[in-house]
Order: C-alpha cells, then structure tokens, then sequence
C-alpha cells in the first residue's frame, strides 16, 4: 500500500505543478477565465491559486509536509468545482477536479507513502499511517 501512496502523490504532485505554471507564467487568459466564473480580483487569485498549486504539488513531489499540503490542494479543488464547475461544467471542472481532489483527501487521510523529505506530523484526528518511520 505504501508504494501505491507514494506513486500517488508524486504523480498529483507533477499533476498540480503542471497546472499551476502556467498560472504564474502566462496569467493573462487564467484571469479572464476566473473573471467569467466570478471570482472577486481575479488579477490576485489566478497567481495565488498558481503558487498554491505548483508549491504544494512540489511539497507533494518532495515528501514535505505532506498531508497539509494535500489538504490545501483538495480545498482548491473544491474551489474549482464551486466556481468553474457551476459556470462551464466539462470534463475537466466536473470529473478531472473531483478525481484530483479525492487523491488529495487519499493523501490527507492515509499519509503519503514510502520517500518522503519530511512528512509532517499527522492530521489531528486522523491515523497516522505515512509517518516518518513508514516513509523510510
């Protein structure tokens, strides 16, 4: 299991780096998209949700405080449903979001695998499979 965890997050990881980039590197169109599905100052969300997803996704990738990064990641995904999946639906807003989200709660809940940096202590509340001493 824990191999298939690690799997997991390295390729959600690479998934939010791959999609935040262009966020931060050609902002231009992702404002006009996040100005369409309504949210308030579109100029600051489309940079911040493009740090949030290429930091937490490279957190992800690393193995560094995993399962908050995680958490992070299926909130904005929640996000995206809210406001892109309301307004345009698709495949992408209504089934690629939710999977992506999901994976991240996979990742919250059942820690991040084998490989991590630092992982992180466990969320409140939650069992702490994924700790340090299954990450080695």
């Amino acid at each position: 299991m824990t191999i298939a965890l690690t799997v997991v997050r390295v390729l959600l990881g690479l998934v939010f780096v791959a999609a935040g980039l262009p966020k931060l590197l050609s902002p231009d169109m992702v404002i006009q998209n996040f100005e369409r599905w309504g949210l308030p100052v579109a100029e600051a969300f489309a940079p911040a949700v493009g740090v949030l997803e290429v930091v937490a996704g490279a957190m992800l990738v690393l193995g560094v405080f995993t399962r908050y990064a995680a958490v992070l990641l299926a909130a904005n995904m929640v996000g995206a449903v809210l406001t892109a999946g309301l307004v345009e639906g698709g495949v992408t807003h209504l089934v690629v979001a939710p999977i992506l989200g999901a994976l991240s709660v996979l990742i919250a809940v059942l820690g991040g695998g084998r490989l991590q940096l630092r992982p992180g202590p466990g969320l409140p509340g939650v069992a702490s499979g994924g700790s340090r001493a299954a990450a080695n």
